[in-house]
């Protein structure tokens, strides 16, 4: 689950005249199905110049229950 997307932005973003960025954002998921209604999960966000122009990782815990 989850995804991959990886693109190039053309614009002026510098003073040196650099004009393309590119710009990464993945989301891989991993879920563990713990019974059968209650699974327990992870996500890690990976970006790289997609809002800030650094490269930022921010993982995140999750539970959910399927009905």
């Amino acid at each position: 689950m989850g995804f991959f997307d990886y693109w190039r932005e053309d614009r002026d973003l510098n003073s040196d005249g650099d004009k393309a960025r590119y710009v990464l954002l993945t989301e891989p998921q991993l879920w563990y199905n713990a019974t059968e209604n209650l699974s327990i999960g992870t996500e890690i966000e990976l970006s790289n110049n997609f809002i800030a122009e650094d490269f930022k990782v921010m993982p995140t815990a999750a539970m959910k229950w399927n009905f």
